[in-house]
């Protein structure tokens, strides 16, 4: 079986066509040399090569490892840099607070430059309202611009020196400047007031040289009525010969109730001053909030609340809470005006205290995380 196979293959083999190669014994030995050193280059760039990417990437390795570390470097660093301007901060704070503590011993009792606040010192120039901190104060009545509103002054003064009314009055331009502010006194220089504790009285004779008008008497008795309320007068006896003590000669001190309060300003570069106005149709603390966003120009009276403001109150045991959304108030330079406004006007309308809640808290000198209490006067002025 075997022989007859091998047979065959012979066979097929014959059938073969035949191979020669013509080619020269060197031209054999050239073409395997040439093959066998395209293998050796092959063979040398493969050994190259794997070092090569290994050591290339060790370096990308270190690179990252020296960036890390760089970055971490300068974290700690940063943080080191931080916690030391924190202690120095700390430091500055503590600092801060000290001095602020002794300049407040060296200066209690020394109301020419600073204004008592239950919620933090404010000076004078800063404020529109006031507290009784033990300052001896006294609070008058001045004419606006144009006869339309009345506008309270409380003057603190020495208690060794606190004059009389009748003397405030004849040296009122001492303490206010009256051209530069369009304020007129009603003539009240000419009056004689005698003051005994929660009562007064006025004598008005003839030669009160204001005239009897409906206006005139109006102005008269707001100014009556700012003066002694704030002073604690309950009830006024007002005697003598003028026409005014025809139309009554017992005046309680709540000729107006619901006032609110906006902004006087006679002229731009003056000083700004709170001013109380009165509309028969408020009778609501939101309706006075809503009041206080409108400007009357003709008179030099300003908004102290945005137009754009939204204001929500509620109000438990003798707190106004007002819940503000403002975007002009964010940016607004008259923050303070509009805090102690509503402070103000809420004193008016028989609350103790108000509870802002605004989208600012660093603009001013009051704690908002807490209720501040009303006012006890408006407008403070130094007597000196």
């Amino acid at each position: 079986m075997t022989n007859k196979h091998n047979e065959n293959f012979e066979k097929w083999i014959k059938k073969l066509p035949d191979i020669s190669d013509h080619r020269s014994k060197e031209d054999v030995y050239r073409s395997i040399y040439i093959q066998m050193e395209e293998k050796k280059v092959q063979i040398d760039r493969s050994k190259w090569l794997v070092p090569t990417l290994a050591t290339i990437c060790s370096i990308v390795l270190l690179v990252i490892i020296i960036q890390n570390m760089e970055h971490i470097s300068w974290n700690e660093s940063s943080n080191d840099i931080a916690v030391e301007n924190s202690a120095n901060d700390e430091f500055s704070m503590y600092s801060a607070v000290e001095e602020s503590e002794m300049q407040q011993d060296v200066m209690e009792g020394a109301t020419q430059n600073e204004l008592g606040d239950l919620k933090g010192k404010r000076t004078i120039q800063e404020s529109y309202i006031g507290y009784d901190n033990n300052e001896d104060n006294i609070t008058l009545a001045v004419v606006s611009d144009g006869a339309q509103y009345v506008v309270p002054i409380t003057l603190l003064v020495p208690s060794d020196s606190l004059p009389s009314m009748n003397t405030l009055y004849e040296n009122i331009a001492q303490y206010v400047d009256m051209n530069q502010n369009g304020f007129q006194t009603l003539h009240f220089e000419e009056l004689e007031f005698d003051i005994h504790d929660n009562s007064a009285s006025i004598l008005l004779n003839d030669t009160y040289s204001v005239q009897n008008s409906s206006t005139n008497y109006h102005l008269f008795r707001q100014m009556l009525d700012t003066i002694f309320t704030t002073n604690g007068v309950e009830q006024i006896e007002v005697s003598g010969t003028h026409s005014f003590v025809l139309e009554q000669t017992n005046f309680a001190s709540d000729y107006i109730q619901n006032k609110y309060y906006k902004v006087y300003q006679y002229q731009n570069s003056e000083k700004k001053w709170l001013i109380p106005v009165y509309n028969s149709d408020v009778e609501t603390i939101e309706q006075a909030l809503e009041e206080m966003k409108k400007d009357e120009e003709a008179y030099h009276i300003h908004k102290t609340i945005p137009s754009d403001t939204k204001i929500n109150t509620s109000s438990i045991d003798g707190i106004l809470e007002v819940r503000v959304e403002s975007s002009e108030l964010l940016i607004s330079t008259d923050q303070t005006i509009f805090l102690e406004s509503i402070l103000a006007t809420a004193k008016e309308f028989g609350f103790n205290a108000v509870r802002f809640y605004v989208n600012f808290d660093n603009a001013t000198d009051y704690n908002l995380s807490e209720p501040i209490e009303v006012p006890d006067y408006i407008n403070p002025q130094f007597a000196q």
